[in-house]
C-alpha cells in the first residue's frame, strides 16, 4: 500500500519527466502472468536463499499487487482538484506534507478498499504458496487445507471445521463494527450508514471580497462545485449600484465556469440595510433594496433569496421590532414569489439582532409572516449559541430546512473546521439521520484574516469535510 500510494501520487500530482512512459511501465505489470514467471522466480529465490520462507511470499505478493493497487489509487487521485495542492503550496507545504496531510486522507476510501482486496488475495492465494513453500511452518492456510483434505479423506466434520475456522478472520474484517452484526432495534437498516452527499456541498464567494469574481469562479470550479451561494458584496455584485448590464456580466462570468447560483445572499443588518429598523424611511428603503435583490436573483436563475430578521431599537419593546420584521419579510417574500423565487430565513446571534435567535424564535417569526414560500437556514454557530440542536430544526421545520451554513466556532466565530470546538461531524450525521436534502455552504469570517488567503481557508475546510460525505462519481 505504501509503495502504491506513493507511486500514484508521483504519477498524478508531480511534474515527473517521462510520466506517460513510467505510467505505462508500472501499469504494464498487470499484464504479466504469474504462471509464465514461475520457473525463473523459483530459480531466483533459490539463489537468494529465500525459497521456502515467508519473505518469498511477501516479495511476490507485493510485486504482483503493486501495479493493480497503483492503478486504482491513481484513478482516484486524478479526480481530486489540483487547487488543493496549489493552496497548500501557497501555505508553504512541501510535496511530502501535501501528500501526508491532504491527498492521503482524501484517498481513505480507496486505500481501505485496496487493503481489503489485498487481504483477501493473500489469504486465498494458492499457486505461489504451493510452489514456493514446502515446510508446514511456512505454508499458508489454503495449502494446509488441501493437505488436511488429502489426509482426512471423508472425515467431513474435521474438514468443515477447519474451513469454518479459516473463514472467520475474513468475516471479522468485513464486519468490524458490532452495530452491523447487532443492529439496534430502534433504527432502520438504511439509517445505520446515512450520510449526506458531496453533491449537497456548494461553493460561495465568502472571504473572497478582495479578489475579482472571475478568480472566485475559477477557484470554485477548481474545487469541483457546480453551484454557489453568491454573497452580494462589492465588487462582485454591488446591490446599490449594479445595473442590468452588471448583472448580465456576473451571470456570464459564472456560466463561463459552469457555475449556477443556488441562492443570492445580500448584505444583512449592515448600515444602511435593516428591514426591521424603527426609522420608517430607512426600513422602506431596505425593503426596496431586497426587492431589487429578488429581481437580480431571478435574473441569475437562483432558487432562493437569503434573508435575516433585521433588528429593532434596543430601547423599545421587542414586540415592535418583531412586527416590523414580519411585515417586511411578508412584503419581500411576496415580491420574490411573483418571480418564482423562494426565500431563506436565518436566525441571528443576539449581538446581531434582537428579534429571532433560536429555532423556536424562527418558527414563531415564520408563523407571523404567514408565507409558505419562506424556508429556513441552519447556521451551526447560531445554533450552538442558541443552545439548539439539529433535532430541534428537523422537528420544527421538516422539509423547509433548506440550507446549512457549516462553520466552526467557540461557539461563535465562523471559523474553518477544526479551528473551533463545534461537533461538526456529529452535526452532519444528525442532518443525514434527519433526511436533510438541502445545501451545505461555508461562510468563513473569523477575524478577517481568511480574506487574505481564502483558497487556503476553503481548502482546509473541504479537506476536513470530505471524509464525512458520500462522494459522487463525477461532477460535470
Amino acid at each position: 500500500m505504501l509503495i502504491s500510494a506513493r507511486a500514484a501520487y508521483g504519477l498524478t500530482r508531480t511534474a515527473m519527466p517521462a510520466k506517460p512512459l513510467i505510467t505505462a511501465f508500472v501499469l504494464g505489470g498487470m499484464m504479466l502472468s504469474p504462471t509464465v514467471a514461475l520457473v525463473p522466480l523459483v530459480r531466483m529465490l533459490q539463489s537468494l536463499g529465500l525459497y521456502d520462507t515467508h519473505w518469498a511470499l511477501i516479495i511476490l505478493y507485493t510485486a504482483f499487487r503493486v501495479p493493480f493497487t497503483t492503478f486504482l489509487i491513481r484513478a482516484y487521485m486524478l479526480d481530486l482538484p489540483r487547487d488543493l495542492d496549489e493552496a497548500a503550496m501557497m501555505d508553504g507545504a512541501s510535496p511530502g506534507q501535501i501528500y501526508r496531510r491532504i491527498i492521503l486522507p482524501l484517498c481513505r476510501p480507496i486505500v481501505v478498499s485496496c487493503v481489503v482486496l489485498h487481504i483477501l488475495f493473500a489469504w486465498n492465494e494458492y499457486l505461489f504458496a504451493m510452489i514456493f513453500t514446502n515446510s508446514p511452518g511456512v505454508q499458508t492456510l489454503p495449502v494446509g487445507l488441501t493437505s488436511l483434505m488429502s489426509k482426512q479423506g471423508t472425515d467431513f466434520a474435521q474438514v468443515f471445521a477447519a474451513m469454518t475456522l479459516s473463514a472467520l478472520p475474513i468475516v471479522i474484517i468485513f464486519f468490524p463494527d458490532p452495530a452491523i452484526l447487532h443492529p439496534r432495534p430502534d433504527r432502520r437498516d438504511g439509517e445505520m450508514s446515512a450520510r449526506l452527499s458531496a453533491r449537497q456541498s456548494i461553493g460561495a464567494n465568502f472571504a473572497f471580497q478582495h479578489f475579482p469574481l472571475a478568480e472566485v469562479a475559477r477557484r470554485m470550479r477548481g474545487f469541483g462545485f457546480t453551484e454557489i451561494e453568491l454573497w452580494g458584496v462589492a465588487p462582485h455584485l454591488d446591490l446599490f449600484h449594479s445595473t442590468d448590464r452588471d448583472v448580465a456580466e456576473v451571470k456570464c462570468v459564472l456560466s463561463g465556469e459552469g457555475l449556477s447560483v443556488r441562492c443570492l445572499t445580500p448584505e444583512q443588518v449592515v448600515y444602511p440595510i435593516n428591514i426591521a429598523s424603527g426609522d420608517d424611511a430607512f426600513r422602506a428603503a431596505s425593503i426596496d433594496r431586497f426587492r431589487r435583490a429578488a429581481d437580480i436573483a431571478a435574473e441569475l436563475g437562483a432558487r432562493h433569496l437569503f434573508l435575516t430578521p433585521g433588528r429593532g431599537y434596543e430601547s423599545e419593546p421587542a414586540a415592535r421590532a418583531w412586527d416590523r420584521s414580519a411585515e417586511a419579510l411578508r412584503l419581500i417574500a411576496g415580491h420574490a414569489a411573483g418571480l418564482g423565487l423562494r426565500c431563506l430565513l436565518e436566525p441571528l446571534q443576539r449581538v446581531e439582532s434582537n428579534i429571532a435567535h433560536s429555532a423556536a424564535d424562527t418558527a414563531r417569526l415564520l408563523e407571523m409572516v404567514g408565507a409558505d414560500t419562506v424556508d429556513v437556514v441552519l447556521d451551526t454557530v447560531a445554533m450552538a449559541c442558541a443552545g439548539d440542536s439539529v433535532a430541534d430544526y428537523a422537528r420544527l421545520f421538516g422539509d423547509r430546512l433548506a440550507h446549512v451554513h457549516l462553520v466552526d466556532g467557540r461557539p461563535a466565530g465562523h471559523l474553518v473546521w477544526g479551528e473551533g470546538t463545534l461537533p461538526l461531524a456529529r452535526i452532519l450525521a444528525d442532518l443525514a439521520a434527519a433526511g436533510y436534502r438541502g445545501a451545505l455552504s461555508f461562510e468563513p469570517f473569523g477575524d478577517g484574516s481568511y480574506a487574505l488567503d481564502p483558497v487556503a481557508a476553503w481548502t482546509r475546510h473541504l479537506t476536513a469535510l470530505a471524509p464525512h460525505l458520500d462522494p459522487v462519481e463525477a461532477r460535470p
